[in-house]
């Protein structure tokens, strides 16, 4: 399983061993959108879980604060 950083959660890693799961592309796109004030916000979430069931699950890694 690739991942986006070292820091990323054991519960994730868990996610690569999961039978339900067919796939999970790390930064699989981007997600861009107009603010109120009229600038702009890109983000690109860490992966992409597909599961076999036909749901998804998009997942952002962020360090514990």
């Amino acid at each position: 399983m690739p991942r986006s950083s070292p820091g990323t959660p054991p519960r994730l890693w868990l996610l690569d061993f999961d039978p339900l799961v067919t796939g999970m592309p790390s930064q699989p796109f981007r997600l861009s959108w107009a603010e109120s004030g009229g600038g702009r916000v890109r983000h690109t979430p860490d992966f992409f879980v597909r599961r076999t069931d036909g749901t998804a699950l998009v997942v952002d890694v962020r360090p514990a604060e």
